[in-house]
This record gives structure tokens, sequence and C-alpha cells, in this order.
């Protein structure tokens, strides 16, 4: 699988990319026998100005969606939350499974596990290439970890099939560029992801906010 590209319908099946094993994981982390909180996926954002891209680091052209430059999550990281990082879907899973037996041989309350995602959104999956080859020339780089390139309505799928299969209980979604990118998260991730019951209303809101957004639309 590649490190740098994760796809989803209309761009391409995720469930084709998941690993047997990382299917077959759900019960590691059920609350309930096919409740809403098992199937609830847990977002967080991760902004920082311009992008989290090498080339911001540079000097590259800036995008800035607040005056405030300072690194910013939505929702607050807390003890209730670990961020795991891996560069392919197999690895996230190993991850997350070690997570999961650390916390039990511990006896401990199993915190919220989220795997780090970055993320570049475009109205089409083509033009979220071009997006990121142009930041490739300014400074050439390799994903850090899972990255997805691609539509907003992408990377819903993405974060729900993640937490359904296993993988993980969530994502943080680390913009590579915030040009575009958190506009289309505000408008049609997470709108998309409460529509479809994943994300509660609450998360939603906080998470639209936090991205510029008014309402959620």
């Amino acid at each position: 699988m590649s490190t740098e590209y994760v796809s989803c319908p209309n761009e391409a099946p995720l469930g084709e990319q998941l690993p047997a094993a990382a299917r077959g994981l759900g019960h590691l982390s059920a609350v309930g026998s096919a409740t809403f909180r098992e199937r609830h996926v847990h977002v967080a954002l991760d902004l920082v100005d311009g992008g989290h891209h090498p080339a911001f680091a540079v000097g590259y052209e800036r995008s800035r969606t607040d005056p405030d430059a300072s690194p910013r999550t939505a929702p607050p990281g807390d003890e209730g939350t670990e961020r795991i990082r891996a560069r392919d879907l197999q690895l996230a899973t190993d991850a997350y499974t070690r997570r999961l037996v650390d916390h039990a041989q511990a006896s401990a309350n199993r915190p919220f596990v989220l795997l780090d995602v970055e993320i570049l959104l475009a109205s089409t999956a083509r033009k979220a290439r071009l997006a990121l080859r142009e930041l490739e020339l300014a400074t050439p780089s390799g994903p850090t970890t899972l990255r997805f390139v691609g539509t907003a309505s992408g990377l819903a799928c993405l974060a729900a099939d993640i937490r359904t299969a296993g993988v993980a209980d969530g994502v943080t979604l680390l913009p590579l560029s915030n040009a575009g990118t958190v506009e289309l998260l505000a408008q049609v991730t997470v709108p998309e992801l409460h529509r479809a019951g994943f994300v509660n209303f609450d998360t939603a809101s906080a998470l639209v906010a936090t991205l510029g957004g008014t309402t959620l639309g």
C-alpha cells in the first residue's frame, strides 16, 4: 500500500486497502453491540499557521485562517485521549492493538486512541494531488504518518472506516495546507460525519467553530 495516498469510495474502496487483521479487530474496541457509541468517530484537529507541510516552514506563501498563529486542537486533548502515528493502515492497526493490550494489562481506564492523518483537500482528487505537487516542488518531503489527499467526502468516509474497521478510535487531522482544506472540512467533511451519525452535534459544532465556521451546515 502506498504510504502517501489513501482513498475512499468514489476514489477507491477503502475496504480493499484494509488488511484482514484490521477488519477483524472491531471487537477489541467495542463498548456495546452495534450501539451508536461503538460507531462514534473521535475527530480532533491540529491546526498551525499555513499548514503542516514543511514548505510553510521555509517562507512558502501562507494562508492564515486565524490571527492567532499558535497550534490549536479541537476538541482539546486530555488524559482520555492518546495519539498514534503510522504510515499505513497495517502499522496503525498494530499500534492501536498494542495500546489496547497495554492498558488492559495495566487494568487502566482505556483512553481513546486517535490516529494522526495528514490531509490535503480539494473539490476533486486530481486538484488535491496537484496542490500537493506544488508544495512538494517548493519543499520535497514525505508523509510522516498516514496521508489522505483527495476530496472532503472521501475524508469523511476514511474517518468513519478507520473507526468501524478497528484501526483506531478516531483521527487527529493535520492539514498540510490550510488553504481550501480548512473550508472543505467545515463545509463538507464534518457535516457529512454528523449526518451519518458518526459525530454528535456538540462535537461537530466545536470542530466547525474551530475551523472558522459559524454554523453546522
